[in-house]
């Protein structure tokens, strides 16, 4: 059986989802009237029918695991989630770059700030402030940043629509065993 790899993810949750509520308890709880030989029989069977079935889950989800790495490596699916991943790392930089506002002060203000500081610490006059602060980039640089924010935006957009178009077109083969496993816990 072939499924692409946005089905082999849903899977893989659904898989996971079954393996967290399938029963491995390993007590139970036996009240004043009831058999404790059958509630012990019970609960082991319970317990070595879950193992088993989880068991059996686990090795179909790893073997998915294993097919989506190879079909992303074959298909480029890996280089494009590296590329996403350094277009989002460079657009979280610009995006702080463009909010931070950090642009020069103008030298001729920063020179009188300067001299003003000067005159407080030469009086004993309160002084508020021991510096001056001003941003050190260019309007231009800051300009520069948003459209550099733009592109990238384009950029890691264009990623994704490659990216959604690969996990759709790409699939990957279910073996019999794997498709009995999830046919009997009802997951295809």
């Amino acid at each position: 059986m072939k499924i692409n790899l946005r089905k082999a993810k849903a899977l893989q949750t659904n898989i996971y989802e079954l393996i967290q509520t399938l029963d491995i308890s390993t007590t139970v709880d036996i009240g004043e009237f009831d058999d404790a030989a059958q509630k012990v029989a019970q609960a082991a069977d319970r317990f070595f029918n879950n193992f088993q079935n989880r068991n059996k889950l686990w090795q179909v989800y790893y073997s998915i695991r294993a097919a989506v790495a190879q079909a992303n490596a074959s298909t480029g699916i890996s280089t494009l989630l590296a590329e996403l991943a350094l277009a989002e790392r460079i657009i979280t930089d610009q995006v702080s770059i463009v909010q931070s506002r950090a642009e020069t002060t103008n030298l001729d203000i920063l020179a009188q700030k300067q001299g003003k500081l000067r005159q407080l610490q030469t009086s004993n006059a309160y002084r508020p402030f021991d510096n001056i602060s001003s941003g050190i980039l260019s309007s231009s640089a800051v300009q520069q940043a948003t459209e550099n924010l733009a592109d990238f935006r384009k950029q890691k957009q264009n990623i994704n629509d490659k990216l959604l178009e690969l996990n759709i077109k790409t699939e990957i083969e279910l073996d019999k065993q794997s498709v009995a496993v999830l046919t009997a816990n009802k997951l295809i």
